[in-house]
């Protein structure tokens, strides 16, 4: 009968968490968190927070609007969700449209500050509103964030630059339309306008797909972007300075521009019409910049300048800058997609996901997109794979070869593709001269580095120089020194590694010398000195 009681109770705890929703209006005048166990929260009137007073919402909290009504932050807002339990603003309406509630305003003349991390905008007129020239002073910063179906997503501008980190926008009127922003790490697809008619934007490591004009600013830098199968890659609002390193391809309209990009290093090419078109008078110095092919002819059909217009000034380019076409990923397209719909991804490309699952593989893999998916809605969006940045290099340091690339697994071979046993460590020290290779794997792909000599095996310490060749190391007992003939009393040491002196000798005449290890194989120390000069080398007989 107890327990029977007991499992009453937490069954009636349950009914009552499930059921629960709180009504908010009006002011909040003193420190106030809205707690998972009060959700949803209806505003169903305009909410004030006023100056000095911080609102704080936990994970999970999901904040419905009435038509029409706003949240006014003139104090603080902590709105901090996690990876798996996001906050969510969202409209009230059972049918919400774009712009049915005003959005979270952080202007006017008592402007607040916010942090946003792991929270939902959906169907605000401007989600995060600073009002124009009155957003105050901010701090104001949003990460983790999904941005759908807003009017605008940011608005305004303050006297402090807004930090917006790995976020997503999708089927936003105008995604950005904050200046004084600097975006990172974000993604941008099927909005009408990526950022629109704003100055002083910054972006870095993004991705804009499927927009009217991905960027239509002035200001910069735009840096180690994605731009492809939008209308317009770039358009300039007002100047445009530090366009770098982007990959601007399959838009209709890679960039329209009106003064030098300030930047080089773009991939610009495969676009449909123009890869560069000029709007303005102004000659353009486009030369650093990569188009996909050495052919002056293929480059210049798809610049517009003053030899199709003779009112623009003229464009000039390079053709001879190579760039890697590998650069370019494999491009998914940003239309719908169908629930059930086989996609195939590969690594070094974008993919797709859907809700929280990483659809990631080696080399190449087919995925069913599942349940839910069955348009651009808040639960498919676009992956770019860490993997895309892989740095494959090896760096050499003494014996030490190090792989650049962090966080991966690897496998170090013996060239030719030998695995070596037990080699998996970021870095191996290699204990014979030879060719050596590593396998990096990373978000499940793999590539392998290219093979890497290595000599010197073994130099502990050399005040010789060049001058110092012992050959060869290892060795079957049998090996040469030869200092270059200049020095006289020459001492030359061999001891085990107790430090035990197996073999001494003095040479007064330096010459080509000629030495035999008699002992059995295994790591000997080799000293060799003359006048001030020493070399001490770890000498390995097989």
């Amino acid at each position: 009968m107890k327990k029977y009681f007991i499992i009453t109770i937490i069954l009636v705890l349950t009914t009552k968490i499930l059921f629960s929703q709180t009504n908010v209006s009006g002011g909040i005048y003193t420190n106030t968190t809205w707690l998972l166990s009060g959700s949803p929260y209806n505003v169903v009137g305009n909410v004030t927070v006023f100056p000095s007073v911080t609102l704080t919402i936990e994970p999970g909290v999901i904040v419905r609007f009435s038509d029409a009504k706003l949240l006014d932050i003139q104090g603080h807002i902590n709105a901090t969700g996690n990876s798996s339990d996001s906050i969510t603003f969202t409209s009230a309406s059972s049918i919400p449209i774009k712009g049915i509630w005003p959005g979270i305003n952080l202007g006017g003349l008592n402007p607040g500050t916010a942090l946003f991390d792991y929270v939902i905008f959906e169907y605000a007129n401007s989600a995060v509103d600073l009002q124009g020239g009155w957003g105050g002073n901010g701090p104001i910063s949003i990460s983790h964030s999904r941005f759908s179906e807003n009017n605008k997503g940011t608005y305004g501008y303050g006297n402090f630059t807004l930090p917006i980190d790995s976020c997503t926008f999708t089927n936003n009127g105008s995604a950005i339309g904050s200046s004084y922003t600097s975006v990172s790490n974000s993604t941008f697809i099927n909005n009408t306008y990526g950022a629109f008619q704003i100055v002083n934007l910054s972006v870095y490591n993004s991705t804009f797909c499927g927009h009217d004009i991905a960027l239509k600013i002035g200001g910069g830098p735009i840096k180690n972007c994605l731009i492809h199968d939008n209308e317009i890659g770039i358009e300039p609002y007002f100047n445009l300075n530090g366009i770098d390193s982007n990959v601007i391809v399959k838009n209709n309209i890679g960039l329209k521009v009106f003064n030098d990009l300030g930047g080089n290093g773009n991939i610009i090419c495969q676009n449909n019409n123009y890869n560069i078109l000029n709007i303005n008078t102004n000659p353009i110095d486009a030369s650093d910049n990569c188009w996909c092919t050495t052919d002056s002819l293929a480059i210049s059909q798809k610049i517009y300048d003053g030899y199709d217009n003779i009112s623009l000034g003229l464009i000039s380019f390079s053709p001879n800058m190579i760039c890697n076409n590998s650069a370019i990923p494999i491009l998914t397209n940003c239309n719908s997609v169908a629930t059930g719909t086989d996609i195939k991804i590969e690594c070094d490309s974008l993919v797709w996901i859907d809700g929280n699952t990483y659809y990631t593989s080696n080399n190449t893999a087919t995925h069913t997109i599942i349940g839910g998916a069955s348009n651009l809605d808040d639960s498919l969006i676009y992956l770019d794979l860490v993997i895309n940045n892989l740095d494959l290099s090896v760096t050499q340091v003494g014996v030490l070869l190090t792989a650049d690339e962090s966080g991966a697994s690897y496998q170090w071979l013996d060239c030719p593709m030998s695995p070596i046993n037990g080699a998996t460590n970021q870095s191996y020290p290699a204990t014979t001269n030879g060719d050596y290779a590593v396998i990096i794997s990373k978000n499940g792909c793999s590539d392998t580095s290219s093979c890497y000599s290595v000599n010197g095996v073994g130099i502990i310490e050399n005040n010789f120089g060049d001058e110092l060749l012992l050959y060869p190391n290892p060795t079957d007992g049998n090996f040469s020194i030869d200092l270059g003939r200049k020095y006289q009393a020459i001492t030359i040491t061999i001891s085990d590694l107790s430090g035990k002196i197996i073999q001494s000798k003095i040479y007064n005449e330096d010459q080509l010398l000629s030495l035999e290890l008699k002992e059995p194989t295994g790591i000997y120390l080799l000293i060799i000195e003359s006048k001030n000069k020493k070399a001490v080398i770890r000498l390995t007989k097989e």
